[in-house]
């Protein structure tokens, strides 16, 4: 028998998926989770022959919960999204990186012309899974940390005043080998702002960025960035189309670049035009985190309620130099 542990945050997901599996000869459903950090202690404590993990849930993402499995307690998993497809290169990368046996798209609805496909395909791929067995440590996939290679701060603040993001910027240990990426509505007159004011000296890029330790750098939230390891110069395009769709690129192109060595710190998580965005940072690797205050952090705002399924965590806006701090002690000497 096939023992197996069903992680998706969806209820609706997770019984279609337990579905699929428990209607099969000879695998059984032993427990089901909707959240990361769950998964790994009922793998620790139940030792299932495989596990299926969604990649987007509250708490600990799939990456992370993946990677922790291998570490504790090494048992096949196989990762899952509909949010990003199976086979994008970020995906994959972040998958091998956290040791998955296998990714596979979710079984769309039962009345769908291709759930029996795509039901077939997870039900072939837990066997196979499952045949690997105790001698499956993740060994062929290429693993790295996620956290210990950080080496760029990004912070999302659309809209914040000066003083705020030189309060955000003053926190940050000028001893770290850290460069700062803020991105801000208007880069020229924050500069003017802050200019002799900032531990950090603050840079207005005017083409490809290089990226330098111990400068901040100020992105227009409206022009897609370019990043380089040369400094010649070159034009940072504007982006078409509308503002809403305009951050969401910025994000995007910040998480193709520089997502895998990036800290992302953002002000404001429930706007509406930050779900891609958001999904290709997570997807690549980078630790997120809601900046936030006590009266901002309860369970009835927003931001709060975005934040649970998207970042790693929440931050006060004094908080953020004592977690650079403490990754940064994370880091291999």
């Amino acid at each position: 028998m096939i023992n197996v542990l069903v992680a998706e945050d969806s209820a609706v997901t997770r019984e279609l998926i337990a579905n699929v599996l428990s209607a099969e000869p000879g695998i059984r459903v032993v427990a089901t989770t909707d959240n990361g950090r769950d998964a790994v202690e009922l793998t620790r404590r139940m030792r299932p022959d495989v596990v299926t993990m969604d990649v987007l849930m509250p708490c600990l993402d799939g990456f992370g919960a993946t990677s922790a499995i291998m570490r504790i307690a090494p048992t096949p998993t196989v990762l899952m999204s509909n949010f990003f497809d199976s086979e994008h290169p970020i995906f994959l990368r972040n998958a091998a990186r956290a040791r998955a046996w296998a990714v596979a798209p979710k079984p769309p609805s039962i009345d769908a012309p291709e759930f029996d496909a795509a039901a077939g395909t997870l039900v072939d791929l837990v066997r196979q899974a499952a045949r690997s067995g105790a001698d499956w440590d993740g060994s062929e996939a290429t693993h790295a940390s996620c956290i210990e290679s950080k080496r760029s701060l990004v912070i999302v603040a659309p809209g914040a005043a000066p003083a705020t993001l030189r309060e955000m910027l003053d926190e940050v240990p000028s001893e770290l080998p850290i460069s700062v990426l803020a991105v801000v509505d208007d880069p020229a007159s924050i500069a003017d702002a802050l200019h002799g004011r900032t531990r950090l000296p603050v840079v207005v890029p005017t083409g490809p960025v290089s990226l330098h330790p111990g400068l901040t750098y100020l992105l227009r939230a409206d022009r897609e960035p370019a990043f380089t390891a040369s400094a010649e110069p070159a034009f940072v395009r504007p982006l078409a189309g509308a503002r809403a769709c305009a951050l969401a690129r910025v994000l995007e192109r910040i998480a193709d670049d520089i997502g895998t060595s990036a800290i992302v710190v953002f002000r404001d998580l429930a706007r509406e035009d930050l779900s891609l965005g958001l999904i290709a940072l997570r997807l690549s690797g980078a630790v997120i985190f809601a900046e936030t205050d006590d009266e901002l952090n309860g369970p009835e705002n927003e931001s709060a309620r975005v934040a649970s399924g998207w970042a790693h965590g929440f931050l006060s806006l004094g908080g953020l130099g004592e977690a650079l701090v403490s990754i940064a002690g994370r880091r291999p000497s």
